[in-house]
C-alpha cells in the first residue's frame, strides 16, 4: 500500500513539476487555433529530428529548438550546424553546404557536419566531393554506418564498382 501511495505521490509531483502539460494542451483552448499551429510545429520538429538523427540514441548537443532556454552563440560550429540543418531540411542544399563548411572550419572533428555536407553534396550530384566528405567522416568515426552507406552510394554514382565491392568485403 505504501508503494502505491509513493508512486501516486511521485506522479502528482511529476505533473506539478511539468506544469500539467498533459492537461493544459489537450482541451478547451481559447487561443483561436494557435494551439493547433503549436502542435503542428512540434510535429514538424519531431519529424525533422527523426530524419536527421534517427540513428543516434540521444539528442545531439546544439540541436535547434525554438525556445529561449537554449541560446546559440553566433560564429560557433553548432550555430552553423543548426543553420545548415534548417537549410538542408528546406531543400536548399547549396546554401547548406556553405553553412556545413563553416561549421567544419570551426570544428574539424564535427562528424555530423561532415556527414550532412556529404549528403547535401550527393543531392547536388557532386559525387566526388561527397565521397571526400564521407571519407572525412570515416577518418573521424571509422564505424559510422551512415558514412559507409553514403560512401557506397557515391562510389556507385561514380561507376567505381570495384572499390565498392572491396569496401563490402572488408
Amino acid at each position: 500500500m505504501k508503494r502505491v501511495q509513493r508512486l501516486f505521490f511521485l506522479l502528482i509531483l511529476a505533473m506539478a513539476w511539468t506544469g500539467f502539460v498533459w492537461f493544459t494542451d489537450l482541451g478547451n483552448c481559447d487561443c483561436q487555433g494557435s494551439c493547433d499551429r503549436g502542435w503542428e510545429q512540434r510535429e514538424w520538429y519531431a519529424e525533422a529530428y527523426n530524419f536527421l538523427y534517427k540513428d543516434c540514441c540521444c539528442m545531439p548537443y546544439g540541436y535547434y529548438m525554438p525556445t529561449s532556454y537554449q541560446p546559440i552563440i553566433n560564429d560557433t560550429a553548432y550555430y552553423w550546424l543548426n543553420e545548415a540543418n534548417k537549410l538542408y531540411l528546406a531543400g536548399n542544399y547549396e546554401q547548406a553546404v556553405i553553412s556545413y563548411a563553416n561549421a567544419v572550419k570551426l570544428d574539424p572533428i564535427l562528424s555530423e557536419a561532415w556527414l550532412n555536407m556529404g549528403n547535401a553534396l550527393y543531392f547536388l550530384n557532386r559525387y566526388q566531393e561527397s565521397l571526400d566528405t564521407y571519407t572525412a567522416v570515416l577518418n573521424i568515426e571509422p564505424l559510422n554506418s551512415n558514412a559507409l552507406q553514403g560512401k557506397r552510394q557515391a562510389l556507385l554514382a561514380l561507376n567505381r564498382t570495384f572499390e565498392n565491392r572491396t569496401m563490402l568485403s572488408v
